[in-house]
């Protein structure tokens, strides 16, 4: 497979004036497995949507950080694993989607620079980033300024290490055996702009801007209580946003790489109907309990069984923290509603996998991992602890004044030209699947 001649994202930044001339030249050097864009809804009535509110395209990317691309982890990737090559893969696709929001992962330190200025320059966009420490990459969030105000009405970082879950019952952090993980979160409000609100003939007391975020959770496999704690924070710091910024004025949505599968525990609390109980849920019980024991230090492992096939023995304590972490989520009157575990099945039946709460089959795969991890979340306030997920949001636009009307193929692996790699010329410059989804916010 033919890649395109080595360039620097500096040095694209230089050579091109316009979107369109950029565009049209990495179309043409590099070679991208083609990703349909299912619409969900009859096209005559796109006009009508458009026409009762406000239609945002929302982009959600772990990228691959530059330092951690190495040919031990995808050998078949060869000289794609070059900053010259990849970056170029990269840049094509956030021009191919774009975007009015886009939520980044994993994006170098060390092409900050030349990543802001591609995106104000080719897509008039303003950027905010956020790292922990001196991590060699962060998170990252673009916003067009064609819809929003510049300035952040409200922003803030999320340092998952000094977080508590419940600062009346420090047990629920204090009393599993977790790492310091270096995991960060960045949430704002940001408000549209007077003049796009006119062309769309809308209120600001309808629809005066979104909240909006991203994160890239704790990556460990052994990580699951942590991962599950982390996801807490994100609900409850959301919730309290939510309380300043309220509906209908400002939408929700968080984005990002949650490290989780669909049938584990973060995901499990933060989507599925409650009470979240767990204990239920054998496999992602025994996950989360076993973390507790994990020695991050040492690399020592509790896990000697497949908890699907074996009898285990779960560590009294640790349930009792399990269990006061699934209350503290119990008592959170608020939840997510995934974007591709709500509406895919109805565009891709292949790729919609029961077992997965028919979320996708993998967005991240590479030499020692294949699963779905990444995800576009609505976030909305949920007072009833004891509602009926599946029922009571079926149709969306009803219970939420949100209405999905395009998502973004994610194809089986096994369609990919690449024996199951996401990383390889002719597919694509990350290891990860960007999540791409484009809804109408209701005026009623």
């Amino acid at each position: 497979m033919v890649l395109p001649n080595a360039l620097n994202l500096s040095a694209l930044n230089d050579k091109f004036s316009t979107k369109e001339q950029i565009t049209d030249y990495l179309r043409k050097a590099c070679s991208v497995y083609d990703r349909k864009l299912f619409a969900l809804h009859d096209i005559s009535n796109e006009t009508k949507r458009n026409e009762d509110g406000i239609t945002l395209k929302l982009l959600s990317y772990n990228m691959l950080a530059q330092c951690l691309a190495k040919s031990s982890m995808f050998p078949k990737a060869g000289k794609l694993t070059s900053w010259k090559h990849r970056n170029q893969f990269l840049a094509l696709e956030l021009l191919t989607r774009d975007a009015d929001v886009i939520c980044l992962q994993e994006v170098d330190v060390d092409y900050l620079d030349d990543w802001v200025m591609f995106f104000e320059k080719f897509m008039n966009c303003h950027c905010e980033f956020s790292r922990y420490g001196t991590k060699r990459h962060g998170i990252f969030i673009a916003y067009s300024l064609d819809k929003f105000k510049k300035d952040c009405v409200y922003s803030s970082v999320i340092d998952f290490d000094k977080e508590m879950v419940d600062v009346e019952d420090e047990v629920i952090y204090n009393g599993a055996k977790i790492t310091k993980t270096n995991n960060i979160a960045m949430v704002m409000a940001i408000d549209f702009n007077e003049e796009y609100l006119d062309t769309v003939q809308q209120s600001k007391k309808v629809n005066n801007g979104i909240l909006i975020g991203t994160a890239h959770l704790f990556w460990h496999p052994f990580g699951t209580f942590e991962r599950t704690r982390q996801t807490y924070i994100l609900l409850k710091k959301l919730h309290e946003m939510k309380k300043m910024y309220k509906e209908p004025e400002y939408k929700s949505f968080f984005m990002g790489d949650f490290n989780a599968q669909p049938y584990l525990a973060p995901y499990e609390a933060m989507v599925l109907t409650k009470p979240i109980d767990f204990s239920r849920n054998k496999k992602s019980f025994y996950y989360m309990n076993g973390s507790m024991e994990y020695n991050f230090a040492k690399e020592r492992s509790p896990f000697e069984f497949d908890p699907s096939k074996s009898k285990v023995h779960y560590i009294p304590e640790n349930i009792e923290i399990s269990e006061q972490l699934s209350a503290a989520f119990n008592k959170l009157p608020i939840r997510a509603i995934s974007l591709y575990g709500h509406s895919y099945k109805k565009v891709d039946s292949r790729n919609s996998l029961k077992e997965y709460n028919n979320e996708p089959q993998a967005s991240n795969s590479n030499a020692g991992f294949k699963g779905m991890l990444d995800y576009i979340f609505l976030i909305v306030d949920e007072p009833d602890l004891n509602v009926n997920v599946n029922s009571k949001y079926s149709q969306l636009d009803k219970s939420t004044g949100v209405c999905i009307n395009k998502l973004l193929e994610v194809p089986l692996l096994s369609d990919l030209p690449s024996n199951e790699e996401i990383m390889f010329p002719g597919v694509s410059g990350s290891d990860h699947f960007s999540l791409y989804g484009e809804v109408t916010l209701l005026e009623n």
